[in-house]
């Protein structure tokens, strides 16, 4: 997977209010709840029936309780017994049932692991199925993600403030008492937002699905150049998971220039990903890469500052043609996706952007092509630029 720059903002402009948190302690509550109201099931698929139950199709086990589905555990089964979910949506209750129930004789011997959500409020305990997965299905809780991250806060990480007058959602979290006025530390960790801005919570994320955690160290960033060639860079963090096989456990790691009250990140730069699977000893494997992330986020800056300085005194020639043909050298040697013409381009921006250092230096010019990454209209062409631009830095590595 390609790292996306747009994929902080794409969460902040869609999440609905009651998504969205201010920290990790308080979305862990909520998914400490959720895991708590929830049962896992290992249910042979020849032992399931489809039924019919308060005018939608439910699967009955030995134990004949129904068990409705959530949208998302609908379309996880429609997947697993090969049915169109969309197709079976639109027809009448008692005609997806008769399909489900097709479908599931037609299915090899096999065990589903089944989690569900269990209300115990009324006198027969209701279940929805949350997720209908395989038995090789090992499961790693959003609480579980949320608990990491909340001790990462505790270290000084925080979620950047989202700025919000004008848009729809700031009405829908106002209205819910869910706004307040940014203060110094609110600023500390965003390239935007201002004292007393209206800010409401961003940056921390919760579903019935999945979690998404963007976290900076105000205290932890990298300084290098000097003059007009200072650049400041922020540590940053972001963590996803879906405990219901929506996506693995993704644990990212960057510098970049800055977040802005959309949480737009300008600058994104040095680039470090780990994935978990959520397939055999997921978690066995979360505990080592936990102590392995840990382990990254409390070494200290000096080997950051020492790759990119090595970055800045990597000349790529005396001029901008030589400049460019070493670059199209490395492009095909390197395997780095980078059109002839985007890297002109980004040579262009080296040397408009003091800061960037020596406009010939490889390190300028990868800042030259995250720079114009951003201008392009597609997400996949963006991330495709972005990752050449990683590529091309760690030559000097």
């Amino acid at each position: 997977m390609v790292f996306n720059q747009s994929l902080c903002n794409s969460n902040w402009s869609t999440r609905p209010a009651d998504e969205r948190f201010w920290d990790c302690s308080e979305a862990a509550a909520v998914a400490t709840a959720q895991r708590d109201a929830s049962q896992e099931s290992l249910a042979a698929s020849a032992n399931l029936r489809a039924v019919e139950f308060d005018g939608a199709p439910a699967l009955m086990g030995s134990a004949n309780v129904p068990a409705t589905f959530s949208n998302y555990g609908f379309g996880q089964l429609c997947s697993r017994i090969k049915a169109p979910a969309e197709y079976l949506r639109s027809l009448s209750a008692g005609m997806a049932t008769q399909l489900i129930e097709y479908g599931l004789r037609r299915l090899p011997k096999q065990d589903l692991n089944l989690y569900m959500s269990v209300d115990r409020s009324a006198e027969t305990p209701a279940l929805m199925i949350r997720s209908a997965t395989s038995e090789r299905y090992e499961r790693i809780f959003n609480a579980q993600v949320l608990g990491f991250a909340k001790r990462l806060e505790d270290d000084g990480w925080r979620a950047p403030p989202g700025w919000l007058p004008g848009c729809e959602i700031g009405a829908a979290l106002e209205a819910r008492g869910r706004t307040r006025k940014a203060v110094a530390a609110d600023v500390a960790v965003s390239a935007r937002v201002q004292l007393g801005d209206t800010i409401g919570p961003a940056g921390v994320y919760l579903s019935d699905r999945d979690c998404f955690i963007f976290l900076v160290h105000p205290d932890r960033d990298v300084t290098v150049g000097a003059g007009e060639q200072t650049q400041h860079l922020m540590r940053g963090v972001i963590i996803s998971n879906s405990e219901v096989g929506d996506g693995a456990l993704w644990l990212r790691t960057m510098l970049f220039e800055g977040a802005c009250g959309n949480h737009n990140l300008l600058g994104v730069k040095e680039v470090n990903e780990f994935s978990i699977r959520h397939i055999g000893e997921a978690q066995e494997r979360l505990g080592r890469a936990q102590i392995a992330f840990r382990r990254y986020l409390d070494s200290g800056t000096g080997q950051l500052i020492e790759q990119i300085e090595r970055a800045k005194n990597f000349q790529l020639g005396a001029t901008k043609e030589q400049a460019l043909d070493e670059l199209l050298a490395l492009a095909a040697r390197k395997k780095i996706q980078a059109t002839k013409g985007q890297l002109a381009d980004a040579l262009g921006v080296a040397e408009r952007t003091p800061r960037y250092g020596d406009p010939l230096s490889i390190w300028a010019v990868a800042q030259g092509l995250t720079e114009i990454s951003q201008a392009l209209p597609h997400a996949s062409a963006r991330t495709t630029l972005d990752r050449a631009a990683g590529r091309l830095a760690a030559v000097a590595f």
